[in-house]
């Protein structure tokens, strides 16, 4: 289960999946990324990087189901990008 803190994030503006959140952070859009452990790993190794190249902090949580569960969709997610305030 995700942190209090986080779970109000979530509440937040945000984008869903490995697309949207690799092209938020090329943008400079996202401020925090939230990356399943059960990713691919060439997939999570790829947007980890990318992450650390743009200072886009990221936090794991245990599954794609339990991120997805947890933005209030009905399948699995591999990472949620949260949009900077603007």
């Amino acid at each position: 289960m995700l942190d209090l803190n986080i779970k109000k994030m979530l509440e937040g503006n945000k984008v869903a999946g490995i697309r949207q959140v690799s092209r938020g952070i090329r943008k400079g859009a996202i401020s925090l990324v939230l990356i399943a452990d059960d990713t691919d790993a060439e997939i999570k190794r790829q947007l980890l990087q990318l992450a650390s190249a743009n200072n886009v902090p990221i936090i794991t949580c245990e599954s794609r189901t339990e991120l997805g569960a947890e933005i209030n969709i009905e399948k699995p997610c591999s990472a949620v990008g949260f949009l900077r305030n603007q």
